[in-house]
C-alpha cells in the first residue's frame, strides 16, 4: 500500500466526480474505459474543477496516468492545474501555482510559480511515448531547488530551480483538463502536498 501521508486531493474517475480525497470535482464529466475501472474523458468535455481544493506550498507532486488524443498542432492541453490561465502580470502573479501541461510533439512541461520571482519556472521533457495511444503514469514534482518529471516510472528530466515557496492561489480552483483544455482520458489524477520518492513513483507506476 502506499503512503498517503502528504495526499491533498485524488479523483478516481469512477463514473463520479466525488473526491476519494480533498474537494469534489465540479463540472459535467463523462467517463471512458480507464487503467483500473473508468477516467475522466476530455474528448468533448470542458476542464473540472475543484473550488475549495488544498493548496500546497513548500512542495508539491502531481500524478496521474494520461491516455493523450491525437495531436493538435500548436496546441497547449494542460492536464493537472492550480492556475488562472490569464497572462502573467504583478495582478495575477499570486493566482499561479502549478501546472502540469502537454504540448504539441508529445513534451511534457511542468510549471511553477514561486514566491522568489514573478517568472513562472518551467521544466520541459520530450515523452514520445505518450503518443502511442496507450494510458501511461506520469508524475510531476517540485520541491525548493529541484524540478522533475518521470514517466511510466522512469525519470525523464530534471532541473534546479526556485527555493521560494509556492503561490497558494487560492482564487483558483484546481483543475483536471484546464485550463487549457486536454483532449484524452485521465485517469486518477492526484495532488500531493510533499515530494514524491522515486521508489514511490516506481511502485505506483507497476
Amino acid at each position: 500500500s502506499h503512503d498517503l501521508t502528504g495526499l491533498h486531493s485524488l479523483w478516481s474517475g469512477d463514473g463520479t466526480a466525488v473526491a476519494r480525497i480533498g474537494a469534489n470535482l465540479s463540472g459535467p464529466p463523462r467517463f471512458a474505459p480507464g487503467v483500473s475501472g473508468q477516467s475522466f474523458d476530455f474528448v468533448a468535455t470542458e476542464p473540472l474543477g475543484a473550488d475549495q481544493a488544498p493548496a500546497v506550498s513548500g512542495a508539491v507532486s502531481v500524478e496521474l496516468w494520461v491516455r493523450a488524443g491525437p495531436a493538435q498542432v500548436g496546441v497547449v492541453q494542460s492536464l493537472v492545474s492550480r492556475w488562472s490561465g490569464v497572462g502573467m502580470s504583478s495582478a495575477t502573479d499570486s493566482s499561479h501555482s502549478f501546472n502540469l501541461e502537454l504540448h504539441p510533439f508529445s513534451e511534457l512541461v511542468f510549471e511553477i510559480d514561486d514566491s522568489s520571482s514573478r517568472v513562472p519556472d518551467q521544466l520541459q521533457a520530450a515523452a514520445p511515448q505518450l503518443s502511442d495511444g496507450q494510458f501511461h503514469h506520469v508524475v510531476a514534482t517540485w520541491r525548493p531547488g529541484q524540478m522533475q518529471i518521470f514517466v511510466d516510472g522512469a525519470m525523464i528530466a530534471a532541473k534546479q530551480t526556485a527555493r521560494g515557496v509556492l503561490h497558494a492561489a487560492e482564487s483558483v480552483p484546481t483543475r483536471v483538463g484546464g485550463p487549457w483544455p486536454f483532449r484524452g482520458q485521465i485517469d486518477e489524477p492526484a495532488v500531493w502536498g510533499r515530494t514524491l520518492s522515486v521508489s514511490e513513483i516506481i511502485t505506483m507506476a507497476t
